[in-house]
């Protein structure tokens, strides 16, 4: 599906799309969003052709699951990945070694969320970093600020309890690593 690939007949859309972080969906998922997108009324649009430089390299995705994982630790990857939670949390150019580790972004810095006890997450229980992704407050009773604040308020306040938890138990299970972006 163009959802999870990006192409199309004989086209290969830009990766501003996300279809890089959507081929984590299932082709069940995948098959919903598209039904629900072609429920909605069409808006007349003037689409301007494209002017890329050079276009996109060809993506194939891993074969899709049928349906979306029930197990917690999987579920929540897969919505980490949709989330695109890396692209805040882990340093440019990462090979893999700091992923979800903190970073700076633009301005700001995205913070350690890996169960690393000193410098991430891992003193958090499962129910605060849950809490935390639904609320935006942190256990201490601090809110959240800034770009990640904004995702709250914007998409991650509307999850089910049972995602946000999945998502916890997914961050709870990754490699710790000891990094403070703030520094």
């Amino acid at each position: 599906s163009l959802l999870r690939t990006g192409a199309g007949d004989g086209y290969q859309l830009h990766p501003a799309m996300p279809y890089r972080a959507f081929s984590a969906l299932s082709q069940k998922e995948a098959l919903d969003i598209a039904a629900y997108l072609h429920s909605l009324d069409p808006i007349p649009n003037a689409v301007p052709a494209r002017t890329l430089a050079t276009g996109p390299e060809p993506f194939t995705p891993d074969p899709a699951l049928d349906v979306p994982p029930t197990d917690p630790v999987a579920r929540g990857e897969q919505l980490v990945a949709l989330a695109r939670c890396g692209s805040c949390h882990t340093p440019q150019g990462d090979d893999g070694s700091m992923m979800l580790a903190g970073a700076t972004v633009r301005d700001s810095i995205a913070s350690n969320i890996t169960p690393d006890e000193e410098t991430g997450i891992g003193k958090w229980t499962v129910e605060e970093i849950a809490a935390l992704l639904r609320t935006g407050t942190r256990p201490d009773g601090s809110a959240v600020e800034g770009a990640m604040a904004q995702q709250i308020d914007r998409r991650f306040n509307i999850l089910t309890e049972a995602d946000a938890l999945a998502i916890a138990e997914y961050l709870k299970s990754i490699p710790a690593v000891s990094h403070n972006p703030y520094e």
